[in-house]
Order: structure tokens, then C-alpha cells, then sequence
């Protein structure tokens, strides 16, 4: 038997010997032999040389990124593979496992050949990886070559569920497969770094699926959890190459290096909105870019969240970028959420009364409580400032029971100066039946100030009965078991105001002050507020409209049998001094 033929036998004994090794035949065994082809990478490098040949690298995207035929030379393009590794905690063994001196002196040993596998950030994807390495001599030309196969097995690892004997079991969200919040905050900071040494800006972006509680709610957690799935899915597609992150329940956070940031969340906005023909859904989406070095990754992502949060409730808008205005914004939240005590200490807050008319006779038979905070540093702040942060940040609750209780107190306060009072209505928050019992708060305060229950009525918006609408057809229940009116605010301002009419009983329906705004051009606008008036009619309901402001107006309202109307035409509201008496008077007699 010549030389030639002894070396190749011994050749393909070692060969064979390589590939059946148990680990190597298990994973391989796994993929069909096209996706095996897809998932793998096969490098012949001449170690002697320092050339490396790329035998092979399927669709391995995260390879194709790196190389090109610029990299001849194995040690440049192991370097910057190795680069290209977020946070790697086996960084320095994986690099010593291909070192090519190593790898020759390996050979020289005797130890031909050689496994490790380690979990990793590629370009910021996650991925589980195995690789072999079989070292062989030529006696064509003299030197040592390397056959290194490198498996993507994050299928194969998922499939068996090994996921599990893994130490980052705890940093994967169970349900998306998502890196979690432990994850985010162990990479994001090294991805930042990273982006800032290769002179790239960082975008944060947080995604925030709009009324998710409420989908939740009406549809059950098995509905909810399909839609959390296939959110995790489309951000995984569309930003294939970033790390994607579920933080908890619909927020998730992409953090990312592209330029195309826009036409991805625009395609995610409508994939999204595919998703169910029983609702619409909507994604918002803030973003907050950064190249700064003294930035901390964390204040980075709240930023992208603040900026999501800022165009909740705005249907026009899709996505928000992080800028000067909403630095202000955050700072003035700070302000509110660090004052309301002191606000209600002091007097800062006051409560002002806006009157409401009978249409049929013309007189006062009411009035509409409101808040207003007039503050040292700010001035006026406005409603729509200080009512949406407290209820972020679950403060509500102590805005509204400082409403309560001063409502009670200044109808007291009219009887007993012989004034004959009228009912006031008040504005209650989806998180104060979250809180507390809002229901026993407000039966001790008519208790404590001795005024009949019909003297105070309770007003609550149709977004907040889409939270929770269980919970809350049985708390307005409460409310009119223990003799309070329950209102519906704002009718005709979402898009399930005539199925929450079929789902809850009202005592009154507010009809929303947008139908005023068009009533002289929009000719609709007559007609849809004429049909809601009857409607309500015929099932019982009283109507009250907002936003009047011309006789026009009021006489249209009195002519379709709207029982009352609350606008500038009227009054604006004031706070209870001496020009409240002077109109109370006037308009009682």
C-alpha cells in the first residue's frame, strides 16, 4: 500500500471519528440537510499561512455582515468576530479556543480536534453556538490546516428546552422567548459602548401597545398572550439584526443602530393593526437617540418610554421622538408628583364650579366641579398637565378625594348660609377604583358634611369603563345602590360609546363638546346630536351638553329635547367667592 493511499485512509478515519461524535451527530441530526446548510458556517484556514478560505456560510446573516473578500488573513478576521461578541462572559476562552498559534500547538500535541459551546450577542442578535474545529497536515505544500464549523443551534436549543439548564434561563421571557428586563439592563449599557467607540448613534425605542389592558379584558389572557407573541415576532423580523427585549406585559424596547428606523415602526404599526378583525389595535412607538458617553443606557430607554407615553390617546400619531419639549415635560411632572401635597396644603388647588342650565326653563340646576392648581413656580398649570401625571404615577386618587371632601364642605358651607344648593357632579379616575374604595369615601363625606346624596353626582369617562369593565359595572352599581347618580362623560368621543350603553345603566349621558365645535358649518353635526338625544330617550337616559357657547346652540339643544346644556355661554368656571354668590343669586331667584 503506497504512502499516498495510508495517508488518506488515515485521513478519512480521523474524519470519520470527528464527525461521529456523539454532540456533533446529535445537533446535526436535528436539521434537515437544508436547514443544517442554512445554519452553518465552515471556514478552511491555513494556519501556517494565516489565510483563512470561507468554505460556506449558508444564510448565516450575522457572518455575512463581517466578511468580505478584504479578509484573507484568519487573525484579522477572527478579531473581528470576536468584536462583534456583546457581552460575552467565555469572551477570552472562545478567543483562546481559535487562536491560531494554539491551534498549532494543539496539532503538535496530538489533539486534532475540539468543541465548545457559548451563548452570545451577534450583532446584537441572541444566539446559542456550537463549534469543531479538525486540524490535518498537507504534505502537498507542508502546512497545518483548520476545518472550523460553526452551528447556529438556537433552534435546536429551544426545541429541546435546554434553554432551561442554561444560567440565562432567568434572563428570557417565557412567553415571546425574548430577552427580559435582567437581560436588557445587562447588555443595552455594553451595546451603547460599543456603538459610541465605532463613532454610530444609539436609538432607544420603546414600543407600547395601546388599551392592551382593555384587549385583555374583553377578549381573555389566552387573546392577549397571542398578541404579545406576535408583537415579539414582528419586532424580531423587522429589526432582525438589534436586540429586541420584552420588559413587561406590552412593552417592549428595540435598541438599535440603523438609519430606517421610521419605515420599520410604520411597518410594525400595520402589521400590528392586522393582527385581529375583532378590534383595532395600535402600537406606539418613542425614541430617543444618543451618541453621548456619559449617558447611562437605563435613563436612555425611560426616555424612549416617556417619548411612547406622550402620544398615548393621540390616534394621528405613530411615534414620538425624545427632544427639548419633553425634557421639560418630565421636569414639570417631577414638579406635580413632588407637590400635590403641598399643593393641597396650601390652597394651591382649588376647586371651581362651571354652571349647567335646564333647557326647558332657562335656570341654574347645576353645576360641574373642577380642579384648578395655581402654583408659585408654574403659575396655572393645566388640567390635562397635572390630572394624566398623577394618574402615571397612581396620585390620583389624592386629587379627587381633596375633591370630594371640598365639594361637600361648600355645599355645606351654601346651607348653611341659606343658599338653596344644587347637585355638583364630579370627575372620577379609573386608578381611584384601583386605590381604594371611592364609593364608602364619598358616602363618609356626605355623612360627616349632612347633604342629601342626590346633592353630588358621579362622572366617569367611557375610556375609563374599557379598562376594567367588570369591576366597574359593579362599582357604579355601588355607587347608585348607596343613591349617587353615575354619568357618562365625554359620549361620542371614543369608539365603543353605544356598547358601553348596552353594557352599563347611566343616570346621564354628557355629550361631548367636540359635536359643538362644528355645529354652525357641519350639518352632520345637528343630526348625530339630534339621534343621540332621542336615543337616550328611548332607553331612559337624561342629556347634558358641553361646549355650548351661542344662543344658536342652546335654542337647537332645547328644540331635540336635550334636558340640559353646560358651556361659556352660561358662565366659565369660577371659584366659590363673592362673584360666584353675586351669579348664584341672580340666576336663583
Amino acid at each position: 500500500m503506497t504512502k499516498v493511499r495510508q495517508r488518506a485512509q488515515k485521513m478519512q478515519k480521523v474524519m470519520l471519528n470527528w464527525i461521529e461524535n456523539p454532540r456533533f451527530q446529535e445537533i446535526i441530526s436535528f436539521y434537515s440537510d437544508k436547514h443544517l446548510l442554512e445554519h452553518l458556517a465552515m471556514f478552511k484556514v491555513n494556519l501556517t499561512n494565516d489565510m483563512v478560505d470561507v468554505v460556506h456560510i449558508g444564510h448565516m446573516e450575522n457572518f455575512k455582515n463581517i466578511i468580505n473578500s478584504g479578509y484573507s488573513s484568519y487573525e484579522n478576521l477572527l478579531y473581528k468576530i470576536m468584536n462583534n461578541l456583546d457581552l460575552l462572559s467565555e469572551k477570552e476562552e472562545i478567543s483562546l479556543f481559535f487562536d491560531r498559534r494554539i491551534l498549532m500547538h494543539r496539532f503538535c500535541q496530538g489533539q486534532i480536534n475540539d468543541e465548545i459551546e457559548f451563548i452570545c450577542l451577534f450583532n446584537t442578535v441572541f444566539r446559542w453556538v456550537h463549534c469543531d474545529y479538525l486540524l490535518l497536515d498537507s504534505k502537498d505544500d507542508g502546512c497545518i490546516y483548520a476545518y472550523i464549523f460553526v452551528f447556529d443551534m438556537s433552534d435546536y436549543i429551544k426545541k429541546q428546552e435546554t434553554i432551561k439548564d442554561t444560567a440565562i434561563e432567568s434572563e428570557i421571557d417565557s412567553l415571546t422567548g425574548l430577552p427580559n428586563r435582567l437581560f436588557f439592563r445587562s447588555v443595552a449599557p455594553e451595546i451603547l459602548k460599543k456603538n459610541i467607540k465605532k463613532g454610530k448613534k444609539t436609538s432607544f425605542v420603546h414600543f407600547d401597545i395601546e388599551n392592551f389592558k382593555a384587549f385583555n379584558e374583553k377578549y381573555g389572557a389566552n387573546s392577549g398572550d397571542k398578541l404579545l407573541k406576535f408583537m415579539g415576532e414582528v419586532l424580531s423580523n423587522v429589526f432582525s439584526e438589534c436586540l429586541v427585549s420584552h420588559l413587561s406585559q406590552d412593552h417592549f424596547m428595540v435598541v438599535t443602530s440603523e438609519n430606517d428606523i421610521i419605515s420599520k415602526i410604520e411597518d410594525i404599526h400595520n402589521c400590528i393593526a392586522d393582527f385581529s378583525k375583532l378590534e383595532y389595535i395600535e402600537v406606539k412607538a418613542g425614541i430617543f437617540e444618543t451618541k453621548d458617553e456619559e449617558l447611562d443606557a437605563f435613563v436612555a430607554s425611560d426616555r424612549a418610554k416617556i417619548a411612547a407615553d406622550s402620544i398615548k390617546n393621540k390616534y394621528t400619531e405613530v411615534y414620538r421622538f425624545f427632544d427639548e419639549e419633553l425634557v421639560n415635560i418630565v421636569t414639570k411632572q417631577k414638579y406635580i408628583v413632588d407637590n400635590i401635597d403641598n399643593a393641597i396644603k396650601r390652597k394651591d388647588l382649588r376647586v371651581y364650579y362651571q354652571p349647567v342650565f335646564c333647557t326647558k326653563t332657562g335656570t341654574l340646576c347645576g353645576f360641574e366641579a373642577l380642579s384648578r392648581w395655581k402654583d408659585p413656580t408654574y403659575g396655572f398649570l393645566s388640567p390635562a398637565d397635572y390630572i394624566v401625571t398623577l394618574e402615571e404615577y397612581r396620585l390620583i386618587h389624592k386629587l379627587d378625594q381633596f375633591m370630594i371632601k371640598s365639594i361637600c364642605r361648600d355645599i355645606r358651607f351654601m346651607l348653611d348660609e341659606g343658599f338653596k344648593a344644587v347637585p355638583v357632579s364630579v370627575n372620577l379616575s379609573r386608578i381611584d377604583f384601583e386605590l381604594g374604595d371611592m364609593v364608602t369615601y364619598l358616602d363618609k363625606c356626605v355623612e360627616k358634611y349632612n347633604i342629601d346624596k342626590s346633592l353630588v353626582h358621579v362622572e366617569i369617562t367611557e375610556t375609563v369603563l374599557m379598562e376594567n369593565p367588570n369591576d366597574l359595572k359593579f362599582q357604579i352599581e355601588k355607587f347608585q345602590n348607596r343613591g349617587f347618580e353615575v354619568w357618562m362623560d365625554d359620549f361620542g368621543s371614543g369608539y365603543s360609546s353605544f356598547n358601553v350603553l348596552k353594557d352599563f345603566d347611566f343616570d346621564m349621558l354628557k355629550i361631548d363638546m367636540l359635536f359643538m365645535k362644528d355645529f354652525e358649518k357641519n350639518k352632520k353635526a345637528k343630526k348625530i346630536l339630534a339621534a343621540i338625544v332621542e336615543m337616550a330617550k328611548t332607553i331612559g337616559i337624561s342629556t347634558v351638553a358641553e361646549g355650548v357657547e351661542t344662543q344658536e346652540q342652546f335654542e337647537f339643544l332645547r328644540t331635540v329635547g336635550c334636558d340640559r346644556a353646560q358651556g361659556y355661554l352660561f358662565g366659565k368656571p369660577t371659584p366659590m367667592n363673592d362673584e360666584f354668590f353675586d351669579f348664584f343669586t341672580k340666576t336663583m331667584r
